[in-house]
């Protein structure tokens, strides 16, 4: 055989091998964090439930306590104030898998990949960011803290869960290797959950905000407060966070210089809930009842609705509605008294309609194709469809 038919020989086979072996497909990656989005704005891309139906199922959580649902891959996730994490069908309600090896408390988790993330407990050596198997509840691995981790959902943001504990420190920790990446000590517990933009995260500790780079928790700038700040979020250049009195802020993500500030003239003092942005509002309400909307830009309120109760907890928004209940956000102190979930107009504010539930409604929803999930201070986890 000749040199040049032996090439073309050899090329040919090449050829018949790329018809026949299928390329290799780029592994998908699915991430699903409490309120969304790295920026926490609350905002999916679902139908919901523009109109109720009804209860499609409830059930107990135990002791419900800081931790609020997430929706992903046909489950429903929740802690318990015992530092469980468990799991629930999201079409039944019936549990599938009850974590209960750290205990103390839970965090809101997240979910990447397969895999569930929470901070749990608060016993050294068993408090920390858990990576449990979301199908089955077995414990991955875990990445231990010297602190609890309360309110701190996991960011899931360019390969690492980043989270802050209550002795003021906030982690990235890779998500391969399980290994820290980098760490920020600041003063003040870390109480909330942060959010990314860009190559930035936002947090808060105690009084202060703070932005860091992503990639090395090198800090950028920080803002200092009188009093404390309330869950963040951010969009399009701007963070937008409460604080423990009466203001709603938005800072230039660049720079943390102020944008606009609300005051409620109504009180002094009022917590607000996470804040929701979609299309150029911003959504939010506080302890005195009230849920607002305002222009994102200019701070101008759009509308306001009258909860007749506490509006801390943090609403979502999906197909032009928002859903929120009442309650104290965060606190399993509340008051074990029927309270309502919400389901506004993000246009106007009208109601859509709500719904009576058996206790106060105290942390954020859950949300998939045609449910809602969220749980009361009676313990109990609630889906409407």
């Amino acid at each position: 055989m000749s040199r040049t038919r032996f090439i073309l020989s050899v090329l040919l086979f090449a050829l018949i091998a790329t018809l026949i072996v299928p390329p290799v497909k780029a592994q998908s990656t699915t991430t699903l964090l409490y309120r969304g989005s790295a920026g926490r704005t609350g905002v999916y891309d679902l139908p919901a439930v523009p109109t109720l139906t009804g209860l499609a199922w409830k059930s107990s959580v135990g002791e419900a306590g800081f931790s609020s649902p997430i929706y992903a891959a046909g489950s429903v996730f929740i802690g318990t104030n015992r530092g469980e994490l468990k799991a629930f069908d999201a079409a039944t309600g019936d549990q599938q898998w009850n974590f209960s090896k750290a205990g103390g408390n839970a965090s809101p988790p997240a979910y990447a990949d397969g895999v569930v993330y929470a901070g749990l407990g608060i016993v050294e050596g068993r408090m920390g960011l858990y990576a449990l198997d979301a199908r089955t509840g077995d414990q991955l691995w875990l990445f231990a803290t010297d602190s609890p981790i309360w309110l701190s959902a996991p960011l899931i943001h360019d390969g690492a869960a980043i989270f802050g504990d209550q002795n003021g420190v906030l982690y990235s920790v890779d998500l391969i290797s399980h290994k820290e990446r980098w760490r920020a000590d600041k003063r003040g517990a870390v109480l909330w959950f942060a959010a990314a933009e860009g190559d930035s995260i936002y947090f808060t500790a105690g009084s202060i905000l703070y932005a860091l780079d992503a990639a090395s928790g090198d800090e950028r700038w920080n803002v200092r407060l009188s009093s404390d700040w309330m869950p963040l979020a951010v969009a399009d250049g701007t963070v937008y966070a409460g604080d423990a009195r009466n203001s709603l802020h938005a800072l230039d993500a660049a720079t943390g210089e102020e944008v606009w500030t609300f005051k409620d003239r109504v009180t002094s003092r009022g917590s607000w809930s996470a804040p929701t942005i979609n299309d150029g509002v911003v959504y939010a309400g506080n302890r005195t009842g009230f849920f607002y909307a305002f222009n994102a830009k200019t701070g101008e309120q759009m509308w306001k609705f009258d909860a007749q109760a506490p509006a801390t907890s943090d609403a979502v928004l999906a197909n032009g509605i928002l859903y929120f209940g009442v309650g104290a956000h965060g606190s399993t102190s509340a008051d074990q008294t029927k309270a309502y979930f919400y389901a506004l107009d993000a246009a106007t504010g009208a109601e859509v309609w709500k719904f009576e539930a058996d206790g106060e409604i105290f942390n954020g929803p859950a949300i998939s194709e045609d449910q809602i999930y969220f749980v009361t201070a009676a313990n109990d986890l609630y889906a409407l469809r």
